[in-house]
């Protein structure tokens, strides 16, 4: 496969289902209108997309195949919260042979419970956990199976965007089990190794873009010092690049966002009128303060609409952005920064003279720390918690 997908692995117990791996869903799992924030895209089978099942039984007749002929699914997603899962799904699989010549017949595999999952809305990759109902047509008793089997087992794949309302879903299984073995009527059973990629084609009634990444990057911390050797306020974080997952429907202006500095004192709001919003292209916008915000904040940029947010902290000291300033973690962490050349200026050029990171920057690492000159000591600085985790 040509693009990243994700995979699944199970194992099962002998009496567990063929095509255990197959992930549909006929039942409705949860009724209503989504709430605001959550993302509904409605899936059918992509029309140019394969989804196929395979199963290999090793030696005992190597791998078949069979045609997925029918998927519906609906994938809710929550990208502020992180959330996923799937409301409902439906899919029929063709026949598959198994060792000694007997067809599953049709196959079809439903979802009775989803338990949701995780998604990154930078990545589009979703998992879940859900129960599956896996059904056959044939008489697979001497297999050790009867159908429908209740299988609990896990989906992962990736959501892609081409517009606010329409996209892709692809989704990779694999795993393994084993049945009974109807050839020699003994107990040796016969292991299997399957495959299962499913792809959709979706559309959403949401018609909200959000936020998946931003430059700085989201959850970025400064740095650097907080004024120069005459006493002068150094600029921190007075613009930011925020690209969204699609192109929104109308163009971005400074009321689409709330713009927010939490710091240990409290929440402060910045005036609409102190901020700048202009376009990049049609995906991407840079907004722009006009001044500089204080140490030791968290500065927050949230796209009401959406309820994601690019977040970026500022803390002197704090190369590694773990939200403390310690001596021995953040000047190891700028010693490796040197030797790679490869940081970011807001981790690296402490000293702001715009130059790539030398012991000039590592000096004045030791001068904040200490408090020498103009600079307070920021050893033990602390952030507080960032609000960045989950949006």
């Amino acid at each position: 496969m040509t693009e990243k997908q994700s995979h699944t692995r199970h194992t099962f117990h002998r009496r567990t289902v063929v095509g255990s791996g197959l992930l549909a869903v006929a039942v409705t799992l949860m009724g209503g209108k989504a709430p605001a924030g959550e993302v509904l895209m409605a899936n059918a089978q992509h029309p140019t997309l394969d989804s196929s099942f395979t199963l290999d039984f090793g030696i005992y007749g190597g791998p078949r195949s069979a045609n997925i002929s029918i998927t519906d699914f609906d994938l809710e997603v929550d990208p502020s919260a992180g959330t996923a899962r799937f409301v409902n799904y439906y899919q029929e699989i063709e026949p598959l042979e198994l060792p000694g010549g007997i067809s599953t017949g049709d196959i079809t595999v439903t979802i009775t419970q989803s338990l949701g999952g995780s998604f990154d809305r930078a990545t589009g990759e979703f998992v879940t956990t859900d129960d599956y109902a896996v059904s056959f047509t044939a008489d697979l008793s001497v297999y050790g199976l009867t159908s429908p089997v209740i299988l609990r087992s896990t989906s992962a794949g990736t959501v892609r965007f081409d517009t606010v309302s329409l996209g892709v879903t692809r989704m990779a299984w694999e795993g393994g089990g084993a049945l009974d073995n109807p050839v020699t009527g003994e107990r040796e059973s016969i292991p299997f190794n399957y495959t299962c990629t499913v792809n959709g084609a979706f559309s959403s009634e949401n018609q909200t873009a959000w936020i998946t990444t931003s430059y700085p990057p989201h959850g970025a911390v400064d740095a650097r010092q907080p004024m120069t050797p005459a006493g002068e306020e150094e600029p921190t974080w007075t613009n930011i690049d925020i690209a969204f997952v699609a192109p929104p429907l109308q163009a971005l202006s400074i009321d689409d966002f709330d713009v927010l500095v939490r710091s240990p004192a409290g929440d402060v709001t910045i005036d609409p009128g102190l901020v700048t919003v202009a376009a990049v292209d049609d995906q991407t916008v840079t907004l722009s303060l006009d001044s500089a915000v204080e140490p030791k904040s968290w500065l927050l940029f949230t796209h009401r609409a959406s309820g994601t947010t690019a977040c970026l902290g500022v803390l002197p000291g704090d190369v590694n952005g773990d939200g403390t300033a310690n001596p021995a973690l953040d000047l190891s962490a700028l010693i490796d920064c040197i030797n790679r050349g490869t940081c970011e200026s807001w981790r690296a050029d402490i000293n702001r003279n715009g130059g790539s990171a030398n012991v000039l920057d590592l000096a004045r690492l030791i001068d904040l720390f200490n408090g020498a000159g103009l600079y307070e000591p920021w050893t033990g600085a602390r952030i507080g918690a960032s609000p960045c985790a989950t949006r």
